[in-house]
């Protein structure tokens, strides 16, 4: 079974979740789990806080894996950079 790697990406400035639900100022965001659907399509779900904050906030992230791409960790960078162009990523420290 194949092991995500886990990474935050955080969003510099305010930002729109939910096509305009909430609002967020320098939002990090972490994948709390990743459904692969038919057709290649993929749903990423996603906990999000505000600016170093503790409060939790939830979204996701819909994408389709029209490249037919099988590694998990290559899947969810795609689908995130998709959604968030402008998020930059730091892998966790273990």
């Amino acid at each position: 079974m194949p092991i995500y790697t886990t990474q935050t990406w955080t969003i510099a400035g305010e930002h729109n979740f939910d096509n305009g639900g909430f609002k967020l100022l320098n939002p990090s965001m972490t994948v709390r789990s990743v459904s692969l659907g038919n057709n290649n399509t993929v749903s990423v779900a996603l906990c999000i806080t505000e600016d170093g904050g503790i409060y939790e906030h939830y979204s996701s992230a819909n994408y389709t894996n029209s490249a037919g791409a099988t590694d998990i960790d290559v899947i969810v960078n795609a689908a995130m950079a998709s959604a968030f162009p402008t998020a930059t990523v730091t892998p966790e420290l273990a």
